[in-house]
């Protein structure tokens, strides 16, 4: 497995250092295994792209799309279409439904993780 590049690495501690306000909401429910033991991590960098949160045993990926989102519609696209090929779900959630309702934003996660669970 080749070695994540320092740059990209120190890039991700940054990110995790400055969490938009939707991602430090939604860390509410997903830190400290309250998934119902599933384990997430912040800012992880997955072949060569950081994504936002990642439970790797589950090999689930949830983004916080903000507004830079809008125009990279193509680019995430790619890049979601490459990480399900690898065996990863890939959650998007927009800033506006986890500032309107982020209990229901980790209950669709929850379910996800549910069905994982059955599967492995």
């Amino acid at each position: 497995m080749a070695r994540t590049k320092p740059l990209k690495r120190q890039w991700a501690r940054e990110l995790r250092r400055t969490p938009t306000p939707q991602e430090r909401t939604l860390w509410t429910y997903l830190s400290g295994n309250q998934m119902d033991g599933w384990h997430f991590v912040r800012q992880h960098v997955l072949r060569g792209w950081i994504v936002d949160f990642a439970c790797r045993r589950a090999k689930v990926v949830v983004e916080v799309d903000g507004p830079y989102h809008l125009s990279r519609k193509v680019e995430d696209a790619r890049r979601d279409r490459v990480m399900t090929d690898l065996g990863w779900t890939v959650l998007r959630f927009t800033n506006s439904q986890v500032d309107a309702n982020p209990q229901g934003v980790a209950k669709a996660i929850q379910r996800v993780l549910d069905e994982r669970l059955v599967t492995t």
